[in-house]
């Protein structure tokens, strides 16, 4: 099996099992988020950031501050045009901001793992 589809296969049992992720995100009512697992609702966007990153002072300011745009695709029914992230929880971005973004308030974080 590919790997792009046992990516997408675990982040469809992600969405299914998470406690992270609401109801109202593991349940699209559109075609496509229906078909595909590794896709949340739309207008549930936010729950693809990792709770800490959610909300005021977040992922979403952290972007607007800097002018950094959101990766959207048509393919994954993203809502193009709009500000903030994908509805993929398979994109790349989104691990790096939920990985490497709560690295930004740790000064020093990275040089203790060496």
């Amino acid at each position: 099996m590919a790997f792009g589809t046992i990516g997408r296969q675990r982040q469809s049992d992600f969405r299914r099992l998470s406690h992270s992720i609401s109801n109202g995100g593991r349940n699209p009512t559109d075609d496509k988020g229906r078909r595909h697992g590794h896709l949340l609702a739309l207008g549930y966007e936010t729950d693809n950031l990792i709770p800490s990153l959610r909300g005021s002072g977040g992922a979403q300011d952290f972007f607007t501050v800097r002018d950094i745009k959101w990766w959207k695709s048509s393919r994954s029914g993203d809502q193009c045009g709009t500000d903030g992230p994908t509805r993929n929880l398979a994109s790349s971005q989104i691990c790096c901001v939920n990985f490497m973004l709560p690295l930004a308030s740790a000064p020093g974080a990275l040089t203790e793992l060496s």
